[in-house]
């Protein structure tokens, strides 16, 4: 790789090479810190970079190189090449996949308005069927209260959180590349591997608890419920195979008939609100309380910190 190569890696800052604009570059402690006329961008050891700054003159670079504490010498540090942060660094090695690796890849665009609501929706809604309520058992209505609302609030820093590295950090990863970008090579490994756990996890759990429902509906054997699982598999990994156009559409049926669902349950049980019989009815031991009229934390506040895992399913499942 080159000087220019190693400079086309910028992809915050497309102009350099286009403009044929002179580039001098300065090291700033754990950065390379490109300076043009234009432009000035720092490029992290794993290949990101940010502009940060409109330089107009070469004076300007100058005040600029001596606010960070830099001295410029641009006869050695244009010949120095900038590939050498690409070379292998703490047992990682970069490769340049060029052009034609990307070309191949390219997205097609399938996804509109409500396929786009449709997903994030349908992503989380199965969790309002299923898995939430095993924390009534752990915390009891109150304690399953104050963790659903624990993890509100941090379900809310974390939409917002996203939300301002999506525009700053805009490349495909999700949290692997934002823990790539701020950890490093290593930082962005760990938290990959962790979501790929994840994804092979929560589709297990949702097959499981489709088979209990679909055993549940048609009043099948427990002992043929692995049969609804790999049926759950073969039609949604079936979809996906097919193709996304396709999945995008199932998902937005799905997502409807789900909510239907849910709504028509809402509605059929008002008429049976009580509070005090069918929400305080669980014991400090998790037994239920055929009265009911129990106590609002009958776990205490230790029984709310157990219930928070199954708070989460009423955000991502």
């Amino acid at each position: 790789m080159n000087h220019t190569d190693g400079i086309q890696r910028a992809r915050g800052c497309p102009g350099f090479v286009q403009h044929g604009l002179a580039i001098k570059a300065v090291r700033l402690r754990q950065f390379h810190c490109i300076i043009n006329r234009s432009t000035l961008c720092m490029l992290s050891h794993s290949g990101f970079s940010s502009c940060l700054q409109i330089v107009k003159s070469p004076a300007q670079d100058e005040r600029l190189a001596r606010h960070f504490h830099t001295k410029k010498n641009y006869s050695n540090n244009v010949t120095q090449p900038i590939e050498n942060m690409h070379k292998r660094r703490h047992s990682i090695r970069y490769t340049d996949a060029g052009d034609a690796y990307f070309a191949r890849r390219v997205l097609q665009k399938y996804a509109g308005v409500w396929s786009l609501w449709a997903l994030g929706v349908g992503a989380v809604i199965s969790g309002h069927y299923s898995g939430w309520n095993l924390g009534l058992a752990s915390g009891g209505w109150g304690g399953m209260f104050v963790a659903t609302v624990i993890i509100a609030v941090m379900y809310l820093g974390l939409t917002f959180s996203i939300a301002e590295m999506s525009p700053a950090l805009p490349h495909t990863g999700a949290a692997y590349s934002f823990a790539r970008t701020a950890m490093g090579p290593w930082g962005g490994f760990i938290t990959g591997l962790c979501e790929n756990v994840e994804y092979i996890l929560t589709p297990a759990v949702i097959v499981f608890f489709i088979g209990s429902y679909l055993t549940g509906i048609f009043e099948t054997s427990d002992a043929i419920q692995p049969l609804w699982w790999i049926g759950g598999y073969i039609i949604f990994v079936g979809l996906n195979v097919i193709g996304v156009e396709l999945s995008f559409k199932v998902t937005i049926v799905v997502t409807l008939a789900a909510l239907a669902v849910l709504a028509t349950f809402w509605v059929m049980a008002i008429p049976e609100i009580d509070f005090g019989r069918w929400a305080l009815n669980i014991d400090s031991n998790g037994r239920e309380l055929v009265a009911g009229h129990g106590e609002f934390l009958p776990m205490g506040m230790g029984g709310a910190l157990v219930a928070l895992p199954f708070a989460v399913w009423l955000f991502l499942a």
